[in-house]
């Protein structure tokens, strides 16, 4: 898949001419897209054979250099019913509040969302998403600078019932008290607060006591006041856990 993705990339203007990209089946076309950004070769001016109309895989992920126009370009042409994965991380720059709402408005069924390092994005610009996004079940929102507890109370607020993955890693500005509202999502599957120093035993034993019945995985990796109470909890509340992180 790696050398096919690769000679794609290398090949990419020949494909573009012949018209075969748009042949490709979402996921594909996402690696491709995937290994031009890592390549540093995705620009505003390929980005529109990647955001066609009726798509249901946006995948742009690390590409910092686009623009909020590029993006609101692009949303314009692939936003619609039909899209259900996005993957926007690290869209430092391009990704505002305004950007999100553009997208999240007629693209309702959505249910997997990677924000990653959007760090434009602050409380309002998620609200206003989860407003729109009732079918969401991933959601990234990792080393997302701006946003507060808000937030996090708003994702229940609002994806309580679909939720099934969270990430929240690196987030420095949150306490361990901030993130209890996540032990009200009664049908998580998988979690992620890894590298938040100010997590302890005591907010995250109060989480998973009342999320942990369906956690599969659970990644506290760098999360450094953690002690061997917790991993006492886990292995009591988290019976369907398969893969864990802890860092003591």
């Amino acid at each position: 898949m790696d050398h096919c993705v690769k000679r794609c990339v290398d090949k990419l203007e020949e494909l573009l001419e012949a018209g075969l990209l748009c042949e490709m089946f979402p996921d594909a076309k996402a690696e491709v897209a995937k290994e031009l950004c890592r390549q540093r070769k995705f620009n505003g001016d390929i980005l529109p054979h990647f955001a066609e109309k009726h798509t249901s895989v946006l995948a742009l992920p690390d590409c910092s250099y686009l623009t909020e126009e590029d993006l609101l370009s692009a949303f314009g042409q692939c936003q619609g019913p039909g899209l259900d994965q996005v993957n926007l991380g690290f869209c430092g720059r391009g990704m505002s509040d305004q950007t999100l709402a553009t997208l999240s408005t007629d693209s309702s069924n959505i249910r997997e969302l990677t924000l990653e390092g959007c760090y434009r994005l602050s409380d309002n610009g998620i609200e206003a998403m989860l407003k729109n996004l009732n079918k969401l079940e991933t959601l990234d929102l990792s080393s997302c600078t701006r946003i507060t507890s808000k937030t996090v109370r708003n994702i229940v607020r609002y994806a309580g019932n679909t939720m099934l993955v969270l990430r929240l890693r690196t987030a420095a500005q949150l306490s361990g008290e901030d993130f209890l509202p996540i032990a009200e999502l009664k049908h998580l599957e998988s979690l992620c607060i890894s590298e938040n120093r100010r997590v302890d035993d005591g907010s995250l034993i109060r989480i998973i006591s009342e999320a942990g019945s369906k956690l599969q995985s659970l990644n506290m990796a760098g999360c450094t006041e953690l002690t061997d109470k917790l991993v006492s909890a886990v292995a009591e509340c988290c019976p369907h856990l398969e893969v864990g992180h802890i860092s003591l």
